[in-house]
């Protein structure tokens, strides 16, 4: 009997001591099933937290896409795969929840003319760095867009190209300006140019005016001077060009004036100076020819305004000359002295001659 109390008892005691221990392990785990709640709950919070923050990002990239007229263009060699961003589409002018699939990207974009895979992966390859590229497209509402991409590589881990990221930005307007600018300049400089010709050209008869012959024979003497080429100079006046006023009338001898200008012009080479510098006095400048050319010359046009000068029933002119040739010691004032003077011996000796400088 006492043996089977003191078996009792430690039966007792020990199942008191299982079930405390049975009691701890129970707390210990519902604090652990506690704990990894908590853990679940905050992990929860932050992945909904940066749920949002990613949308809200995903919202201001699609904005500041149709804010700005920029899209996001994205190649992958490997696949041979395009990835166009909402933005993108809208720039050639399909509608943003359009689905691309398979091919379609390359189809529409050989069919605005625009390789832009191979020249993104030439540029890629051959330029370190960033990269730009700029292309002109029609979009399928007829617009003609001009487009600019800003794009750079990324590499994978063992360096090889993973993919090409893109910023395509319309420029259309800015491109439009430029246009307009270059026309403007192109305007301008015609303007300037027509304004400048109108400045040296004589309005009587259409060639040039002293201003002009002036400006030529001072350029030319820097060339005679260091000895690249011969410049030589006739002048000529028209005899007894008062009396044609006299007796014709002052239009009467402004035609006579445009008919002489015209033989002049016919009778110079290419590339000489035809001017008329005042009055019924007229200058040919010539480069290259030496003195029995200039006289040949000279010569040919004396008997061309002999023979050909009447006009309206008015009998023919005829005209003095004298021509000189620089030398190392002249200037252009005194290039044409010598010209002028030759002149005057022309008329000295009955006029309808030509004399050369001394």
């Amino acid at each position: 009997m006492e043996f089977s109390a003191v078996q009792a008892l430690l039966a007792t005691a020990m199942a008191v001591a299982a079930f405390v221990l049975l009691a701890r392990e129970r707390s210990l785990r519902l604090a652990q099933v506690s704990e990894a709640a908590d853990r679940l709950e905050r992990l929860h919070l932050v992945v909904r937290n940066r749920g949002r923050r990613l949308a809200h990002n995903i919202r201001v990239g699609r904005l500041i896409e149709e804010t700005a007229d920029i899209g996001l263009w994205q190649y992958f060699p490997k696949e041979d795969r395009q990835v166009w961003s909402e933005g993108l589409k809208l720039l050639f002018g399909l509608e943003a929840k359009d689905r691309l699939g398979e091919g379609d990207a390359e189809t529409f974009l050989a069919a605005k003319g625009v390789d832009l895979v191979n020249d993104a992966m030439n540029k890629a390859n051959g330029e370190p760095g960033n990269f730009r590229l700029r292309f002109d497209v029609e979009n399928l509402d007829g617009e003609h867009r001009s487009l600019k991409m800003r794009a750079c590589r990324l590499n994978d881990g063992s360096g090889q190209l993973h993919c090409i990221i893109g910023v395509v930005i319309d420029v259309t307007e800015l491109a439009i300006r430029e246009e307009q600018l270059r026309k403007s300049r192109r305007s301008a400089r015609m303007e300037a140019r027509r304004a400048r010709e109108l400045a040296e050209t004589d309005a009587l008869t259409g060639i040039a005016n002293r201003r002009r012959v002036m400006d030529w024979v001072d350029r030319a003497m820097v060339t005679c001077r260091a000895g690249e080429a011969l410049v030589s100079l006739i002048v000529l006046d028209i005899d007894h060009f008062k009396s044609v006023n006299d007796t014709w009338g002052h239009q009467a001898g402004d035609r006579v004036l445009q008919r002489i200008a015209q033989i002049a012009c016919e009778e110079a080479r290419r590339g000489d100076l035809v001017g008329r510098i005042g009055g019924e006095e007229f200058v040919v400048g010539l480069r290259g020819a030496g003195e029995a050319e200039v006289r040949m010359i000279a010569e040919r046009m004396r008997r061309a305004i002999a023979l050909r000068s009447s006009t309206d029933g008015m009998p023919a002119v005829t005209a003095s000359m004298g021509y000189a040739t620089c030398n190392s010691a002249d200037t252009s004032l005194s290039l044409f002295a010598r010209a002028d003077a030759a002149l005057y011996a022309a008329k000295q000796a009955g006029r309808n001659q030509v004399r050369m400088a001394a």
